[in-house]
């Protein structure tokens, strides 16, 4: 990205000082340190502005009020809109990170879904198309639910979220553009201090979170076990009673 910017000709480029290869192609350098930075990611990002002069301290509450993601009305495939339901509310969950976090294993996710009232809860099962195989067990085991892993582009999955009333997700991308488009939003989260919500929370003004207990019961195989001790940790309840807090 920094080599693009720089053959692009984009007169203000901003890096950060940790990295050599900025050196090369920004013109900008600012001191930062992410690996142990006790900042939220968006607060981070905001340090780079720091050239342009203009304000870029904001608490994460001031933030809340500031993130608003809109997007232009956009159809939605027939096949997938007759399956919203304007009675129930309609939750999405975004059960895999494409192997870019920890996950909560889906053996957890089949007992939530199945612990849901159905006359509540219109469930759709979302994912990338190279999640679809390793998410086809998950949705044959959860009859109630709508499988529409892979057939939506990102646009359309977007314009799909401004349809539903919540998302429950690991700490990935669809979280964070659900909290942003102002649905709620449930991220769960590892205590590593690399991954913690500190870093890496939902920012919306119905987001949330749960975080699994510091300490693991055994030593962590992450990442051959993408669902580690910490996550299982993370209880079906507690997940359940923020869920079940949730009104339409």
């Amino acid at each position: 990205i920094a080599r693009l910017i720089f053959r692009a000709n984009i007169p203000f480029r901003m890096g950060t000082s940790h990295r050599w290869y900025h050196y090369l192609y920004c013109n900008q350098r600012i001191k930062l340190n992410r690996k142990n930075a006790t900042l939220h990611e968006a607060q981070l990002n905001l340090v780079l502005l720091t050239p342009l002069r203009i304000t870029t301290q904001y608490s994460v509450p001031q933030l809340k009020q500031l993130i608003k993601l809109s997007l232009k009305p956009t159809p939605l495939p027939e096949r997938v809109e007759k399956l919203l339901d304007p009675q129930r509310f309609n939750l999405i969950i975004h059960a895999l990170s494409n192997n870019n976090g920890r996950e909560w294993p889906l053996s957890y996710y089949q007992r939530l879904i199945s612990e849901l009232p159905v006359e509540r809860f219109n469930i759709f099962i979302t994912g990338a198309p190279n999640e679809m195989a390793q998410l086809k067990p998950l949705a044959n085991k959860c009859p109630y639910s709508h499988n529409i892993c892979g057939q939506l582009s990102l646009n359309e999955l977007i314009a799909f979220m401004q349809h539903c009333d919540g998302l429950l997700a690991g700490s990935t991308g669809p979280l964070h553009i659900a909290s942003a488009l102002g649905i709620k939003t449930l991220g769960l989260y590892p205590p590593s201090q690399t991954m913690n919500p500190t870093r890496w929370a939902p920012i919306g003004q119905q987001a949330n979170y749960l975080v699994a207990k510091s300490g693991c019961v055994k030593k962590c195989l992450y990442p051959e076990d993408r669902t580690c001790a910490c996550m299982k940790v993370l209880t079906v309840d507690r997940v359940k009673t923020v869920l079940l807090s949730w009104k339409k």
